[in-house]
């Protein structure tokens, strides 16, 4: 592979890479094998939160995206509720 000069960004999911001018001419191969390697090491259960997710899911036996749903629902409720107080408070 050919190495560039340029940063590495580490985001949830993918590794994004920011290419200068001069990375520019030597041609999209470099994306294609970012691309390529993201698409190999990356899933959705490779971070953190992916595995504590499917440990819970194994537990009791439901889908990790029913449990991703679930969460963001007791985020948003949650969020609702804080408005809520601080409402109050003033």
């Amino acid at each position: 592979m050919v190495q560039a000069n340029c940063k590495v960004k580490n985001t949830a999911r993918t590794t994004v890479r920011k290419l200068s001018s001069t990375n520019k001419r030597i041609g999209s191969r470099i994306r294609i094998q970012q691309n390529i390697l993201n698409n190999t090491n990356k899933t959705r259960s490779s971070t953190r939160v992916g595995h504590r997710i499917n440990n819970f899911a194994n537990r009791h036996e439901r889908s990790t995206n029913a449990i991703r749903e679930s969460n963001k629902t007791i985020k948003r409720l949650s969020s609702i509720n804080s408005q809520k107080r601080k409402r109050t408070i003033k």
